[in-house]
């Protein structure tokens, strides 16, 4: 049966309203870390079809990891977009879609390591820092939920100090 699984609805929502809510909730750490958090769209009212409640939880694990990693005294970019194709090297295929990426400008993830951001506890440390508590399960039940939502979170970094891009694909609303 269905029992253990989680239901998400699809309605549509404007990424805007979602975004602007998640970075409420992350917006006392982000001030403990003299952080900001630049929210924009590519276009006017960029829309998704999903669960808000849903995306919100994952947009705000995504924005508080960013906030966590990215060094004191800068900022943290989020950035709706609704693009045509799907992204490379994923199941997701079809179009369009709704696109919200954190970007962050922490320590990165080395290429070796991209593969496994998103399995249960791993802890990644940068030049022998302290290990990123918690962001391992965080963005495992994201990446689930994302999953439910016929959608995906994805990652880009070239580790190096460059930082690291998380993206939420969901169906264009």
């Amino acid at each position: 049966g269905d029992a253990g699984q989680l239901v998400v609805a699809r309605h549509p929502g404007a990424a805007r309203h979602v975004m602007t809510e998640a970075a409420a909730l992350v917006a006392p750490q982000a001030a403990l870390r003299d952080v900001t958090v630049h929210l924009s769209e590519s276009s006017d009212r960029v829309m998704y079809l999903g669960d808000a409640a849903r995306v919100r939880q994952v947009l705000t694990n995504m924005m508080g990891n960013a906030v966590s990693f990215t060094p004191r005294g800068t900022s943290v970019d989020v950035v709706a977009a609704r693009v045509e194709n799907p992204p490379e090297g994923t199941a997701l295929s079809g179009g369009p879609w709704c696109v919200i990426r954190v970007v962050d400008l922490g320590p990165g993830i080395p290429p070796d390591k991209l593969g496994h951001v998103f399995e249960p506890f791993v802890q990644l440390t940068a030049d022998g820092q302290s290990t990123r508590k918690g962001s391992g399960l965080g963005l495992t039940v994201s990446r689930q939920l994302a999953v439910l939502m016929g959608g995906e979170l994805t990652v880009e970094s070239e580790g190096d100090g460059r930082g690291a891009t998380f993206s939420l694909w969901l169906a264009a609303g």
